[in-house]
């Protein structure tokens, strides 16, 4: 069974989602039937494509077995009829985008709706991870060998793996679902290109671990998709889901072609990491059932067609987590006692046992899931919180998602008896993450309106995920530019890039005047005063030119993003030394390559808005280079992002630039004039800011600010 593993790299074979009614569906969602068929088909490829393609053994008192894919040559092929992952993440997608536009209208919080959708995998989940711990406890009494009860373990735990990824996307589904909105089809595009930089790591570079990136870019293009389906992107012009199956299959082609991607689409080559030709592959099955769905829905508005295919779907979790105990069971009831024989794998007497062994399969499990059902019906009717909720919900639910990914991530890839032993870690990690997700808070009472009583704006946790996930692939987009990096014209780009995502996912609306004014001055040194910790995201999108921060030193010590910062050419500024010669001679050098400098000589983030005293530093760098100083004024971060807390609310932000102040000729002693003139020039513009945003709309316009002079 161990080879199995190392060749496939790991349980990567199948996925599960589940239908509407399953998933917490308001009754104001519209139930699309052609969704339960494809859980429903596709679920029956998983279990039988497991059962046919794991071909397990008991020799020497051993419990082992062997991929027959190993010994069929032609099976690689028959993978891509029981490779349908991606159907059902292209379900997912669907569905998530359904259920969160409903609940969300309805007032309901990103914390509420990805807790309730958590928590209903998490029910059914608990129910086989304590199963599992039982049967190893019983095991170990009954004195069966460690290895043999390892490999038994493993076996029945290995389709976890789905669960960790299937979270992830459920808590970025606002974000990613805004994206969509924003940028429709380019986003899975973007996330395509991604994918393929990661295989280019992988096979170009041997970087192996950024090929885990994979998972989130190649599933959650997929998931993408579902967006695209759920409001019609894809399929409003007939033609779209065929040239989407087109492109992949175009693709997947050429890839093939190039013998870097293997034929297997379950084997490790393409599946763990996911590929870009498991993508190319996705394009095309995705497309096709895409196309399908208007004869699949004639089909389905046959009543009795539609009741069985609604009872199938009511078991699809328990058949997904169940289906390889019926394997051990039948393996460890037959295989010893010589009743069922054990021919060599792709023998034609073993291709003769197959019907009969997919049939016994079947007979097991179908009554095993009936118990199972039945005593999972207690747990669905447990709250999907309890408790109070507060301010600290969101971060208590990050806290429980990310223990949920790590101790059933631990658990696929080990199962539940590794060297024979419970894994106390992986399953410490899954009763923190239950618990920590149970106790975000209790669920409205039934009629009630849902209201957002986190504490924290709905938008705060996918502004921050969208903001994460920005700097990471930004700081990759930099780092590979290479030792010229920091003065690229595409770090600009990456930088313009990356600051406009923060501000799109907060839903900042950023009005500027007096751009001429920047522009004109050339490489100069702008001075702004400073509200919140957006304030140099929204200078860095707003402003027209190549823009280096100075920055305090603390930011610099957070893990990789400092070492971003230091790639993109930002300056560190150390408030405690008393030698200011290295953040000059940076400072000299960035204004040298072109860049224009930005600094906010308040020294730090003002507590309630006003513009307090100006420091020296920003104006003697521009003194000794003999640059102007633009004045800038800045309004509105401080609502959106306020100083010392993480609530992210949505707002419009303005910003003014006023003319250049001109250094020429100033000495030292000139400084504290051009402080104290750069000042009352900001604080002019400011209360012009906030006197525009403040008052009342005249005539549906707001007054526009004057530019400071």
């Amino acid at each position: 069974m161990k080879s199995w593993f190392a060749h496939h790299g790991g349980p990567v074979r199948s996925e599960l989602v589940f239908s509407p009614a399953a998933a917490g569906a308001s009754p104001g969602i519209h139930r699309n039937r052609y969704l339960d068929l494809l859980r429903a088909v596709a679920i029956g490829c998983v279990v039988y494509g497991h059962w046919l393609l794991i071909s397990v053994t008991y020799r020497n008192g051993q419990l082992s077995g062997a991929d027959a894919l190993d010994y069929v040559e032609w099976g690689r092929w028959v993978t891509w009829v029981f490779q349908v992952m991606p159907v059902f993440f292209l379900v997912g997608g669907y569905v998530n985008a359904q259920s969160w536009t409903a609940h969300h209208g309805e007032g309901q919080s990103w914390t509420v709706w990805v807790r309730d959708r958590a928590m209903r995998l998490w029910w059914p989940t608990a129910v086989f991870v304590v199963a599992g711990i039982l049967a190893v406890a019983v095991a170990t009494a009954a004195k069966v060998g460690p290895a043999e009860l390892a490999q038994a373990c493993w076996l029945a735990a290995l389709q976890l793996w789905f669960l960790p990824v299937y979270l992830l996307l459920i808590a970025l589904t606002p974000a990613l679902l805004a994206a969509h909105r924003r940028w429709g089809l380019a986003v899975p595009a973007v996330m395509a290109a991604a994918a393929a930089l990661v295989d280019k790591g992988v096979i170009g570079s041997h970087v192996h671990v950024i090929g885990y990136a994979n998972y989130l870019f190649v599933w959650g293009s997929i998931h993408q998709w579902g967006f695209a389906w759920q409001d019609r992107t894809l399929t409003r012009i007939r033609w779209r889901p065929y040239a989407l199956a087109a492109g992949g299959a175009a693709l997947l082609a050429g890839l093939l072609a190039s013998r870097r991607f293997m034929v297997d689409m379950v084997g490790s080559g393409n599946t763990n990491p996911p590929s870009i030709a498991l993508l190319a592959f996705a394009a095309a099955q995705c497309g096709l059932v895409l196309a399908a769905e208007p004869a699949a829905a004639r089909l389905l508005a046959r009543a009795r067609l539609w009741r069985r295919v609604s009872r199938l779907n009511a078991a699809a979790m328990t058949v997904y987590l169940w289906h390889f105990v019926p394997v051990i069971i039948i393996a460890v009831a037959f295989y010893p006692s010589g009743v069922m024989p054990q021919p060599a794998i792709g023998t034609a007497q073993w291709w003769e046992l197959r019907p009969a062994w997919l049939a016994l399969l079947t007979v097991v499990l179908v009554p095993l899931v009936m118990a199972v059902m039945r005593a999972e019906r207690p747990m669905r009717r447990l709250p999907a919180g309890i408790g109070p909720s507060g301010p600290w919900s969101p971060g208590l639910l990050l806290v429980g998602l990310a223990a949920s990914m790590f101790g059933l991530a631990r658990l696929a890839i080990a199962g539940f008896a590794p060297g024979g032993h419970l894994p106390w870690l992986a399953l410490a990690a899954c009763a923190a993450g239950l618990g920590a997700t149970l106790l975000t808070g209790r669920a409205p009472a039934a009629g009630a309106k849902p209201q957002n009583k986190d504490g924290l704006p709905w938008r705060t946790v996918p502004t921050f995920a969208a903001g994460v996930l920005a700097s990471a692939a930004g700081g990759v987009l930099v780092w590979c530019r290479g030792p010229a990096r920091a003065d690229s014209a595409v770090t600009d780009r990456i930088l313009r890039w990356w600051s406009g995502i923060w501000l799109r996912a907060a839903g900042a609306r950023v009005i500027v005047d007096g751009l001429g004014q920047v522009s004109a001055a050339g490489p100069c040194m702008i001075v702004s005063n400073h509200q919140s910790l957006l304030d140099p995201i929204v200078h860095l999108h707003a402003l027209p030119v190549s823009l280096r921060v100075l920055a305090m030193r603390e930011l610099f010590r957070i893990p990789l993003f400092g070492r971003a910062m230091r790639a993109t050419g930002m300056i560190e500024v150390d408030r405690e030394s008393p030698d200011f010669r290295e953040i000059d001679t940076e400072a000299a050098r960035a204004l040298a390559a072109g860049h224009w400098l930005l600094a906010y000589p308040e020294g730090r983030i003002s507590p309630d808005g006003t513009i307090r005293e100006f420091k020296d530093g920003a104006f003697v760098i521009a003194v000794a280079g003999q640059v102007p100083v633009v004045p800038v004024a800045i309004h509105g971060t401080g609502r959106i992002w306020p100083p010392g807390r993480r609530a992210i609310r949505a707002g419009q932000v303005r910003v003014v630039a006023g003319h250049p102040l001109p250094t020429s000729g100033l000495t030292h002693r000139d400084i504290g004039p051009l402080r104290d003139q750069a000042r009352e020039v900001i604080c002019a513009a400011h209360r012009d800011l906030v006197t525009a945003m403040e008052a009342p709309a005249v005539n549906g316009r707001q007054r526009r600010p004057s530019v400071a002079r």
